[in-house]
């Protein structure tokens, strides 16, 4: 059995584990555990909008991994393909969450009112996170895209000749 995880954020933490097993030559999902729901997050509601944003790759992220390893089986040349859009798409969306959390983290310790950080820092914090979701984070749909593109799209125009 192949586990595949995917770590999402709800409040602090959410783990999605994602099933796989090899069944003779096909990748076949197994089992999940639970399926992610939205976090109405009440104590930092100017970060629920990122969250939600957040969550819709909590649940794309085991599709494209199913999608990407079922054409890897009918084709061994699927998975190099889409190899480093995969991990390109994995990292922004893990950066996501990293930023999620900090910012989570900076509006607490903004609602304390506790004195470590400035309050310009954490601020800052937060804005970097909505940078980060607006201008960045969305370069996952490209990704998603040359994921999910036909194998032959890489065929050089040389071949024919």
């Amino acid at each position: 059995m192949l586990k595949i995880h995917h770590w999402m954020t709800d409040d602090d933490h959410l783990q999605l584990v994602v099933y796989y097993k090899v069944e003779e030559t096909q990748l076949v999902h197994y089992q999940a555990p639970h399926q992610t729901q939205p976090h109405n997050n009440q104590e930092h509601p100017r970060l629920a909008k990122l969250a939600s944003a957040l969550h819709i790759f909590a649940n794309e992220w085991p599709e494209l991994s199913m999608s990407v390893g079922m054409k890897a089986m009918q084709n061994h040349d699927e998975a190099g393909a889409a190899s480093v859009d995969y991990l390109m798409y994995s990292g922004y969306v893990v950066l996501g969450y990293f930023h999620l959390k900090a910012a989570l983290e900076a509006d607490s310790l903004m609602q304390e009112n506790q004195q470590a950080f400035s309050e310009d820092f954490l601020q800052h914090k937060i804005q970097l996170a909505h940078f980060y979701f607006q201008r960045i984070l969305p370069k996952t749909a490209t990704h998603k895209a040359l994921m999910q593109a036909d194998l032959s799209s890489l065929d050089p125009v040389w071949s024919d000749m």
